[in-house]
């Protein structure tokens, strides 16, 4: 007769400590998945039970002195949309597998070719030409067993935008244009649900968060002239330490909205130059 998982999970946990003396329990990955097996569970399902009786996945063990067991367990619940999946949404893709975020729909119909090289951490020289997104899915899967990805081949638009952000927890805008940006905003509204935008153009950055009722703030940032497609990216290109930069801040912002946490950039446009050093944020009024 099978225990149930949570004895198994008492069974296999291992105790730690850290170097200032904190002392937790994990659970490592060979013992999860062999928990898995013999109960016929989902590794998430299996990790999730683990994180509900303060037992730590051991991938997450770095993560405790920020993260305690029940904010990890609410990331693995959670569901985020990355739409884009170039040099700012391959990264925050990767960084969000990382943290734990439990479901990604990975949104994008455009191929590898050599021009992104230089800054989209998914393509190498001999994915030239692959998919996106299925080559984004196929990363995750290797990162954290534990995560349910979804590969959406293809482009945002009025029509799929409603179905490719149902059931999400939050949007996230890693697009290269301002109109795609713009119905992306349109449809995080349409279902209640936060959106991070980003946007980089040779060593600078912008950032902001937009709430569910926030309806000026695109406006506010990129102008009433819905004719302008694309923005200063198209004349100054993207560097991948811009890129990386921004990258890490949105998946902050992402992960605080997730697990409701203050101090989100709500209401404020964050804007950096790498090469000045500069760092600023200004209201959205």
């Amino acid at each position: 007769m099978t225990l149930p998982p949570e004895s198994l999970i008492s069974a296999a946990a291992r105790t730690g400590h850290f170097p200032d003396g904190l002392t937790y329990r994990s659970l490592p990955l060979d013992r999860s998945a062999h928990i898995a097996a013999e109960t016929n569970l989902p590794l998430k399902t299996i990790e999730l039970t683990a994180l509900e009786n303060g037992v730590l996945p051991e991938r997450y063990v770095r993560n405790l002195h920020t993260y305690r067991p029940e904010d990890q367990a609410r990331l693995l619940r959670s569901r985020a949309c990355v739409v884009g999946l170039g040099g700012l949404g391959g990264l925050v893709t990767e960084l969000l597998a990382r943290a734990g975020v439990g479901t990604l729909i990975l949104v994008d119909g455009d191929r590898f070719e050599e021009s992104n090289l230089n800054r989209q951490i998914f393509c190498t020289t001999d994915r030239i030409g692959y998919r996106k997104a299925d080559v984004a899915a196929q990363r995750v899967v290797r990162i954290n067993e534990a995560i349910t990805v979804r590969a959406e081949l293809c482009f945002l638009d009025t029509v799929n935008a409603p179905r490719l952000l149902a059931d999400c927890d939050v949007a996230i805008d890693c697009l290269d244009n301002i109109a795609d940006r713009r119905v992306l905003a349109q449809a995080a509204q349409d279902r209640s649900i936060p959106l991070v935008t980003a946007a980089v153009a040779g060593t600078c950055g912008q950032l902001a968060v937009l709430m569910p009722g926030d309806t000026t703030e695109m406006t506010a940032i990129y102008g009433e002239d819905s004719a302008i497609v694309h923005g200063a990216e198209t004349a100054l290109g993207c560097t991948p330490q811009a890129v990386a930069v921004l990258a890490g801040l949105e998946c902050s912002e992402v992960l605080k909205l997730i697990l409701g946490q203050e101090g989100t950039l709500r209401g404020q446009l964050l804007l950096f130059d790498l090469d000045r050093a500069f760092f600023h944020t200004v209201r959205l009024t």
